[in-house]
């Protein structure tokens, strides 16, 4: 359950125990952190295993409607990360008036930008900054389509971002959630999970046998990392992957990597679900789709992972790994 309003979270601690706090504040520690990861990272998000959240998307699309819509979405794409939003409405044949795409990130921006046309598709309009920024603009647009794809899960303090979706809809305005984590994960489908994966997949080979090429590669990354916020007085000890990892998926609980960093229970303000949500955004909100998926993790093509992820999605729809979950504004007259 997710403690909202909390006064002391897990990122405090953090901040408490490795920020240079006399130089740097906790706002200025979060940026510094995000922008040395994604200098190194951010290429590695436009080459990830999407087949199956596209199709999930598609059954959505189906489950709600939307391409049969005559009134086309002025979209909202809120952290379009390296354009997988755009790419998806666009092979889904989901016609819309207008794509406003919002990033923070610079680097994860210029990935997107690089890989569309950018400049003929005069439906498409940057914004390279916070939702927050652009809201009350945003807010004057009839029939949204909000759009938050595996980006809530690194926002710390969820309560104004959710504040600002409340605000920023209209009756009739749709809010999707996708592919973020289901922290109602079951510990023993997470065993399940791990047990398949060293017997279906090379995990164990390559971390035995074949690991020390892409180990190497791999410690360079995080070193850089955290010679970065050293050199800059960021930070006063240097950061382990797991923890630089958790601040910036901040929101994914279930793995229970939190619990290895021994965080103390009073900085735990827990973590989010879709009930959370839903009694967050009020009764004007209807949650109209909610389905769970990846019920053994990311396949990444993995011909046994595949099969039992479609299986097991059969059997227990809200006991996957990952979830899309569709909002609709009702205003009450």
């Amino acid at each position: 359950m997710y403690k909202f309003s909390k006064n002391l979270h897990r990122i405090d601690w953090v901040y408490s125990e490795y920020a240079n706090i006399s130089t740097t504040s906790l706002g200025d520690f979060i940026g510094a952190v995000n922008t040395a990861y994604y200098s190194t990272s951010a290429s590695f998000y436009s080459s990830r295993f999407i087949k199956d959240i596209h199709c999930e998307y598609e059954k959505m699309f189906d489950s709600i409607n939307i391409e049969n819509e005559s009134d086309k979405r002025f979209v909202v794409d809120i952290g379009g990360g390296t354009g997988f939003e755009y790419k998806l409405l666009k092979k889904c044949s989901i016609d819309f008036k207008h794509f406003k795409y919002i990033e923070p990130n610079k680097d994860m921006m210029e990935v997107f930008i690089q890989s569309v046309d950018a400049d003929s598709d005069y439906t498409l309009s940057f914004h390279n900054g916070y939702f927050s920024e652009v809201v009350d603009q945003i807010r004057e647009e009839p029939n949204k389509l909000l759009i938050i794809n595996s980006a809530l899960h690194h926002i710390i303090w969820i309560e104004p971002m959710l504040d600002d979706i409340k605000s920023s809809m209209k009756d009739g305005d749709l809010f999707i959630l996708g592919h973020e984590p289901n922290n109602d994960y079951s510990p023993v489908l997470m065993t399940l999970q791990k047990a398949i994966r060293a017997i279906f997949t090379s995990v164990l080979f390559k971390k035995f046998f074949t690991g020390s090429k892409s180990s190497v590669a791999d410690a360079d990354r995080w070193n850089s990392i955290n010679q970065d916020l050293l050199e800059k007085n960021h930070i006063i000890k240097k950061m382990s992957p797991l923890l630089i990892r958790r601040i910036i998926d901040y929101g994914v609980g279930y793995k229970k990597d939190w619990e290895t960093l021994s965080v103390p229970e009073e900085f735990n303000e827990g973590f989010w679900n879709v009930e959370d949500l839903s009694v967050y955004l009020g009764a004007e909100f209807s949650l109209s789709y909610f389905k769970t998926y990846r019920h053994l993790g990311d396949s990444r093509g993995n011909f046994v992972l595949k099969v039992i992820n479609r299986l097991l999605g059969v059997v227990f729809n809200r006991h996957g790994t990952n979830f899309i979950a569709v909002w609709e504004k009702r205003c009450r007259h």
